[in-house]
């Protein structure tokens, strides 16, 4: 898909990622991210436990967005 295909070859520092668009799950793009060293976050108003195992780690952005909470991501994400 799209999405996944600009994780894999678009030039960007970091990116934030709705878990759940439309039905469709994000985790593959956040996979493609990884490889590449890509900061990201995942925003989502589900809680941090419904995430698979795999991507409990990753920072997590709750639902409405606080921009303290963005601004602490991004200064994390480009300390990196």
């Amino acid at each position: 898909n799209a999405a996944r295909r600009m994780a894999e070859e678009g030039i960007f520092d970091v990116a934030i990622l709705d878990v759940n668009l439309d039905g469709e799950m994000v985790f593959p793009v956040a996979a493609a991210l990884q490889a590449r060293r890509i900061p990201f976050a995942f925003s989502t108003g589900y809680a941090e436990s419904s995430l698979p195992a795999e991507w409990r780690h990753a920072p997590h952005l709750g639902k409405p967005l606080r921009h303290e909470e963005l601004m602490r991501f991004l200064k994390r994400a480009s300390a990196n």
